[in-house]
C-alpha cells in the first residue's frame, strides 16, 4: 500500500504535468531527493521520475542549491528546465530568477512550515506564489490554531483574498 505522502506528491505532479508549463517545487531540504532523483537512482526513482518522466528530457529537471548566485550563470542553469526543485531555506536567494523563469505551477510540499508569516522564507514563498499561475500546498500536518498563522498559509495559496473574511 502507498503512504498518503506518496499519493499527495503523485496527485500534485500529475496535475502539474497536465498544465504543460513550468513547475516549481519547494520542499524541506531532506525531501529534495525524494522529488528529484532520476529514474535509475539506486534509492529508487523520485516523484518527478515516477509521475512526470517526460520532464527529464533535455535536462529538464533541476535541483537548486546554494545562495551565492551569479544571476547570469544561475539563469542559464534554469532557463530550459521543465521542473525546478529547491528547499525552503534557500528560496529567498532565487526569487528574482524564478519569477523571470515564469512559474506555471507552484507546489509547496510540507506547506505547514509556512505558518510563520514573519520569516524571510515566508516572504520569498509569498512573492513566488503571487507570480505563479497556480499554487498547490501539500501537508499531512494540521495547521496551527493561531488564526494569523493560518491566514498566511491561505494568503500564499490564494493571494489577495480579503483577510477579514478569513480570520
Amino acid at each position: 500500500t502507498r503512504r498518503s505522502s506518496d499519493l499527495k506528491s503523485a496527485q500534485a505532479t500529475t496535475a502539474a504535468r497536465a498544465f504543460k508549463e513550468h513547475a516549481l517545487i519547494i520542499c524541506p531540504s531532506h525531501v529534495v531527493g525524494v522529488w528529484g532523483r532520476p529514474r535509475n537512482a539506486v534509492e529508487g526513482p523520485g516523484e518527478i521520475a515516477k509521475w512526470w518522466p517526460d520532464a527529464w528530457k533535455d535536462n529538464g529537471v533541476v535541483c537548486l542549491s546554494g545562495v551565492k548566485l551569479d544571476a547570469e550563470k544561475a539563469f542559464a542553469k534554469i532557463e530550459h528546465a521543465n521542473v525546478i526543485i529547491l528547499h525552503y531555506d534557500i528560496v529567498y536567494a532565487w526569487v528574482d530568477l524564478l519569477i523571470k523563469w515564469e512559474i506555471g505551477t507552484l507546489i509547496l510540499d510540507e506547506l505547514h512550515v509556512m505558518a510563520g508569516y514573519k520569516s524571510r522564507r515566508s516572504g520569498a514563498v509569498a512573492a513566488l506564489a503571487k507570480a505563479s499561475k497556480r499554487r498547490m500546498g501539500l501537508t499531512g500536518t494540521p495547521i496551527t490554531n493561531v488564526p494569523k498563522n493560518a491566514h498566511h498559509v491561505l494568503e500564499i495559496l490564494a493571494p489577495g483574498r480579503d483577510r477579514k473574511s478569513v480570520v
